[in-house]
């Protein structure tokens, strides 16, 4: 089966998957609610960052998203 990500805003998705991705380990996590993973330790924090997906893609590759809260 192949599967195409489509981010849609104009109502017509078929389905909705939620992911995130374990940076240590390598690997997706499935059917993830991310206010759900935060809480689930003291630890974590969510940050929502307010900038267009375009402006993060063209950017330079060698630039942190940390870059992007300033």
């Amino acid at each position: 089966m192949t599967i195409a990500v489509v981010f849609d805003s104009a109502g017509t998705l078929l389905r909705t998957y939620r992911a995130a991705k374990d940076v240590f380990a390598g690997t997706l996590l499935g059917d993830v609610e991310s206010t759900t993973l935060t809480f689930d330790d003291a630890d974590r924090i969510l940050v929502l960052l307010n900038v267009h997906s375009e402006n993060v893609m063209q950017g330079d590759s060698d630039q942190l998203l940390s870059a992007f809260l300033k």
